[in-house]
């Protein structure tokens, strides 16, 4: 026994046809917004430290710049030990699934992804800088798409 829908198989094609528009709509708009926000210039942050001219002001920045390289050297200890956690947890994710349906797609390594953050390391550095009577210039540079 075969059933009559009346209008309902046009209706189902024309929804699928105006989703299939939705979409090429979406993708257009989307495309375009790239195009527009890739070729923007894109500007980074970079400093000028002017040293004091006072052998005490020069010495007392040499101080700062041995902290900061004590700073920068915690974070990379503090960073390369978290990664190696990440590592472990994704070998292990790797591991418990079993043999023949193992998908690496579900088990994710965030370890590649991270980066250590010096910003607390920077903003003692510049904070002790200026303490000792040296000048800290900041400036924005374009660094990629320049005009």
């Amino acid at each position: 026994m075969k059933r009559n829908f009346g209008w309902t198989p046009f209706l189902l094609g024309f929804e699928m046809r105006l989703q299939v528009q939705m979409v090429r709509f979406s993708m257009g708009i989307l495309f375009s917004l790239g195009l527009t926000l890739g070729c923007a210039p894109v500007y980074q942050v970079k400093y000028d430290y002017l040293v004091p001219e006072s052998a005490e002001g020069k010495g007392c920045t040499q101080q700062c710049e041995s902290t900061k390289l004590q700073c920068d050297q915690t974070v990379n200890m503090q960073f390369e030990q978290e990664r190696l956690k990440l590592q472990q947890g994704y070998q292990q994710c790797l591991l418990s699934q079993s043999g023949a349906a193992r998908v690496p797609i579900l088990c994710y390594d965030p370890s590649q992804s991270i980066k250590p953050d010096y910003s607390n390391c920077l903003a003692t550095y510049k904070g002790c800088f200026e303490r000792c009577g040296g000048r800290v210039e900041e400036k924005n540079v374009c660094v990629r798409n320049c005009r």
